[in-house]
């Protein structure tokens, strides 16, 4: 733990002790006071060599403002696009939105269970996944809504992962 900051209190209004951190940033030293009475545990923090007033937990724990949400479609599109390219389509299947696109994995026969075809609406994350299952593909559509716990995407998510993760060893090899 660090020594407490001189310009600050030591004790709390409920009589307890304040505990001290310090947290250094490449702009400013920050430090968060904890009340030690179990019954009070009041939160200080105040920017002893910093600039302006703090803004609670957010101050003392980031650097800067927090990024912001983004669904993990578009996290999977972005993720992916560092192996295929993508392509816009048609409006979604789900939400009849323009922002759809399509990709496709070169079929490997060391993968067999892995997509061939996909395709993604980034608005919404509607997802429509082709299998080659010889003679034919065979599609399977899963809503943005049930995103996250589909089969599918976890599938799409491994084969990508996978893929990837191959396609960058290789790169170091030659």
């Amino acid at each position: 733990m660090s020594r407490a900051p001189h310009t600050t209190e030591m004790l709390c209004s409920c009589g307890g002790r304040i505990q001290w951190e310090c947290r250094e940033t490449y702009r400013d030293r920050r430090w968060l006071g904890l009340c030690s009475d179990p019954q009070c545990g009041q939160v200080r923090i105040k920017p002893v060599d910093g600039e302006g007033p703090p803004d609670g937990l957010e101050f003392f724990l980031l650097d800067g403002p927090p990024i912001p949400y983004t669904p993990p479609w578009i996290r999977l599109f972005l993720h992916a696009s560092q192996l295929v390219r993508w392509r816009p389509v048609d409006r979604c299947w789900d939400c009849a939105g323009n922002l759809s696109f399509k990709m496709t994995l070169p079929p490997d026969p060391d993968r067999p269970g892995d997509p061939y075809e996909v395709v993604l609406c980034i608005e919404c994350g509607g997802t429509e996944i082709a299998f080659w299952i010889p003679p034919r593909l065979n599609r399977a559509r899963t809503p943005g809504s049930a995103w996250d716990e589909a089969i599918l995407i976890q599938t799409l998510r491994r084969a990508l992962r996978d893929r990837i993760a191959d396609h960058q060893s290789s790169a170091c090899d030659d």
